[in-house]
């Protein structure tokens, strides 16, 4: 089975986790951004995805602990402009 989501970070105001979806949709609860870094947010997916070693039967890989790019990166260096 292929990896559906990525969790990139935790929003605390909502209480919920950040993912990133294998369609480049951004996904926090309710909420889902499609706009026009979709294709780029893909192709982000696919690289964490061959940085990864990848695990069979693995839905989900968390990288919202890691320090320098995380969802609010993202949304800071693509999202704001």
């Amino acid at each position: 089975m292929a990896v559906k989501r990525i969790k990139m970070a935790y929003q605390q105001q909502a209480n919920k986790p950040i993912y990133l979806l294998a369609t480049g949709t951004i996904e926090c609860g309710n909420f889902k951004y499609c706009g026009r870094y979709k294709d780029e947010f893909k192709s982000f997916f696919v690289r964490i995805c061959d940085l990864v070693h990848d695990k069979h039967g693995i839905d989900e890989y968390d990288v919202s602990k890691y320090k320098y790019w995380n969802a609010i990166n993202i949304y800071n260096d693509y999202i704001s402009l």
